[in-house]
Parts: C-alpha cells; sequence; structure tokens
C-alpha cells in the first residue's frame, strides 16, 4: 500500500513537472509570437551533435551502400582462428 503511494506521488510530481515546463516554454514562444519575432527552433538531435563535436553525420544513402558492399564482401567462410602467440606479436 505505502509502495503504491509512492508511485503515484512520483508518478504526479512527474507529471505535474512536465506540464509546467510545457506551459512555461509554451507561454514564451507565445510572448515571442505576439511580438514578432520568429520562435527559435528546438532541435535536440543538433544540440547533441554540437556539443559531442560530429563533424559529419553519415548520409542514410553512404550507410546503406557500406552495408551493401559488406554483405557483397561476405563469403561464408569462417574466419580462421588466431593462434596466441600471434594475438601477442600484433597486440604487443
Amino acid at each position: 500500500m505505502i509502495a503504491m503511494a509512492i508511485c503515484a506521488a512520483g508518478i504526479g510530481a512527474f507529471l505535474f513537472l512536465c506540464g509546467y515546463l510545457g506551459f512555461r516554454s509554451g507561454l514564451r514562444m507565445g510572448m515571442q509570437a505576439a511580438k514578432g519575432q520568429p520562435p527559435r527552433k528546438l532541435d535536440p538531435a543538433g544540440a547533441v551533435k554540437n556539443a559531442l563535436g560530429v563533424k559529419k553525420a553519415e548520409t542514410e544513402s553512404q550507410r546503406m551502400m557500406r552495408g551493401y558492399s559488406n554483405m557483397m564482401a561476405f563469403t561464408g567462410d569462417p574466419e580462421p582462428a588466431v593462434p596466441a602467440k600471434e594475438k601477442e606479436k600484433r597486440h604487443g
């Protein structure tokens, strides 16, 4: 019974916070539109790319062509197991 009350209070607080933030941002955009200023476009994906410093996003066609070339290069032969001595030579 207590756990259900705690969950209900947590969900209620979360929904209240979502409503409050949505109202606040909507009011700000409405006030800017009333003044004749176009509201700023919200772009979360662009903000993440700028924050991480991603230089160039791979286009969908480039990604599809890379996957296609990988499929066409697949021969079906299993890769040979690399002995431990060769692994040490490669990495050390």
